[in-house]
């Protein structure tokens, strides 16, 4: 089975459909062996840099050179960056490449003839409307299609002696906004008319009709509008637009054709590949109009509306579900009730294990601010908590994957695998695999799907964050820095917290009260690096020898507190028996010039006596002392 990845970018937040649907169509129409796994972006959509280079990272997900053909629409892709790393690694892969729209290094063409169908369009409004003075407003100046158009353009004009000039040439985006506020521009400066109004598409145009009815102009009465795709708001618009028509998905069937020629019939693939285009005329540009029929169109709009509605009504009710989640793995369960609008064949979400960090709160000192989630690229080992597939049971076996393959290849030929990045800001999480896409893609569910997705699990993993944070802090005010073990506001909480619980219980519990012995004699004659390891063996031979429930606490410099439930002074003694023993044994094995050793005082709470802890306490440090002092007396 032959595999194709496409890597693409969206206009905007709205995925292109065209090609996949033309490449699986003539696979289907061919019977040929051959699988499309589709790796989109939407990485101009935003004004956030970081944002935008987290959604082309998923051109990263794939091994391109586990793929027999490669094909490109990255005409929209705005970070140079990210263009120039893409082709490096797409030239590596050594198999064939076909570029959509944009001519790139060494790769195949395919698309319309942008300057041939430029020229068509102003050769009619020179020859069928007298037409010799014109505004240009074009798309971005960088972009192969809008050069194209241009150069076609500036060779008319300059072999019909009309003048064209920057002054009446406008370079910016192929939005609505655009037509709208350079038309706005452009008359003011010029303080006058042309004949017409070339413009680079028809959201373009569109906007240059509605500024010349905000300025109190009529089109195409006063001036001569032309766009160019042709999609259905061309016709449906009032002027209807006069425009270049495309069907891009011929393109992605000449791409599957010139692949099966190269496959086949061993035939080399011409540099540039054209498809038809057809200049349709209308009223904006003066021409007679047209009876055609736009009720179907009307139809599927309205049907599509009402489509979109519910599906917009099912995201946010996904959403207020997913944002009465605890956890992320909850949140990715109600993903399940909307999976029949989408009407795909299997979905899967990998994420990068690290999402869960914080919502398991290890018991270390130190506060980590940052997971370390991959900026490039994608952790080798990634989990899988979603993995839904219509016709297999067996999909929800799977935890975790390494790499695409083999989780997605698929035995049955014309299939279509949408892949989509998971981030949070510029940070790579995961991403969305979809098999059977078409669908969600025609109906164009795919940003607002995974954005509600990406919503939702960044917000709870930096819930989680925070609960984290303030876990750790907290730990930090009522933890011992140097021992790890409580320190006297922690003891207030956690020792009450204990001590009370066990009398509840009926159980007995032992309040010990250790005291290092001589340590300022250890300071002052060998320094305090050999007091803090002192200190520290201390901490280390009460949680050797206790209880893993116990409460170990630091009192101050020297103090420490350990309660742990006790049943008889024999575990008693044998308890201090072994703190002291421990604490000889690590003085010789560390090398220290003096012997560490601890006076000692025990007492055990009993339920019947209904004492507080505070009493037992003072008993234990009496005890304590009186050891300490007896000590004292015999030196």
């Amino acid at each position: 089975m032959r595999k194709i990845a496409l890597l693409m970018d969206g206009w905007g937040s709205f995925i292109t459909t065209a090609w996949s649907i033309g490449i699986i169509n003539r696979i289907k129409e061919t019977n040929e062996d051959v699988n499309l796994y589709v790796f989109n972006s939407t990485g101009n959509w935003s004004n956030d840099v970081n944002y935008n280079l987290a959604e082309y990272n998923i051109f990263r997900l794939p091994d391109l050179k586990s793929f027999d053909a490669i094909i490109l629409e990255l005409t929209n892709v705005t970070e140079k960056r990210v263009l120039e790393e893409t082709v490096k690694r797409v030239k590596e892969a050594n198999v064939p490449v076909l570029s959509i729209s944009e001519v790139l290094a060494d790769f195949k063409y395919v698309g319309v003839d942008n300057f041939s169908a430029s020229v068509t369009n102003i050769k009619h409004l020179y020859n069928d409307h007298n037409c010799r003075s014109f505004y240009f407003i074009m798309g971005p100046k960088d972009n192969y299609e809008n050069k194209e158009r241009v150069r076609g353009i500036a060779e008319f004009m300059r072999a019909n002696d009309l003048d064209f000039s920057e002054e009446n040439l406008c370079y910016d985006s192929f939005a609505f906004e655009s037509g709208y506020d350079n038309f706005k521009r452009l008359y003011n400066v010029n303080n006058n008319l042309p004949d017409a109004v070339v413009c680079v598409n028809d959201d373009v145009a569109m906007g240059v009709c509605e500024a010349a009815k905000e300025l109190g102009l009529n089109v195409p009465r006063d001036f001569l509008v032309t766009g160019f795709d042709n999609f259905d708001k061309a016709k449906f618009y009032m002027p209807k637009l006069t425009t270049t028509q495309v069907i891009r998905e011929n393109i992605g069937y000449k791409c599957m054709d010139l692949l099966c020629d190269y496959w086949h019939k061993n035939i080399e693939i011409p540099d540039k590949n054209y498809i038809d285009y057809t200049f349709l005329t209308r009223e904006s540009c003066g021409c007679p109009k047209h009876s055609e029929d736009i009720s179907v169109a009307a139809m599927e709009q309205m049907i599509y509306s009402m489509e979109n509605d519910k599906f917009s009504k099912d995201i946010m009710a996904m959403s207020a579900r997913m944002g009465k989640c605890n956890n992320i793995n909850d949140i990715i369960k109600c993903i399940k009730r909307v999976l029949p609008l989408l009407k795909c064949d299997a979905m899967c979400i990998a994420i990068d294990p690290k999402i869960y960090r914080y919502n398991s709160k290890v018991d270390t000192h130190t506060i980590t601010t940052s997971v370390d989630f991959k900026v490039k690229g994608y952790p080798n080992l990634l989990n899988v908590p979603f993995f839904y597939d219509k016709d297999a049971d067996k999909a929800y076996d799977i935890t975790s994957i390494r790499g695409i393959f083999p989780t997605f290849e698929a035995d049955v030929s014309g299939q279509c695998m949408l892949f989509l990045p998971i981030h949070f800001g510029k940070l790579t999480v995961g991403f969305i695999a979809v098999r059977g896409a078409l669908f969600m893609m025609l109906k164009q569910y795919t940003f607002t799907f995974v954005n509600a997705i990406q919503t939702a699990l960044e917000a709870e993993f930096y819930r989680e964050k925070i609960d984290y944070m303030n876990h750790k802090l907290k730990q930090q005010s009522i933890m011992d820095f140097m021992t790890g073990i409580y320190n006297r506001l922690g003891y207030s909480e956690a020792g009450n917290e204990y001590f009370n619980k066990a009398m509840e219980m009926g159980r007995k519990v032992l309040i010990m009260y250790l005291d290092l012995d001589r340590l300022k004699y250890i300071n002052d004659n060998f320094g305090h690096e050999n007091g803090d390891i002192a200190i520290t063996l201390i901490s280390d031979a009460m949680r050797e020898y206790s209880d893993v429930s116990s409460v170990m606490v630091r009192m101050g410099g020297d103090e420490f507190i350990l309660l742990q439930e006790c049943t008889d002074e024999s575990e008693v003694n044998r308890l201090e028996m072994n703190i002291r023993n421990y604490l000889k044994e690590k003085s010789a094995v560390k090398g220290l010039p003096f012997v560490i050793d601890v006076s000692i005082g025990s007492v055990i709470a009993d339920p019947v006596e209904e004492k507080l802890l505070s009493e037992y306490e003072r008993e234990a440090e009496i005890k304590m002392y009186n050891e300490k002092s007896s000590k004292k007396v015999m030196r």
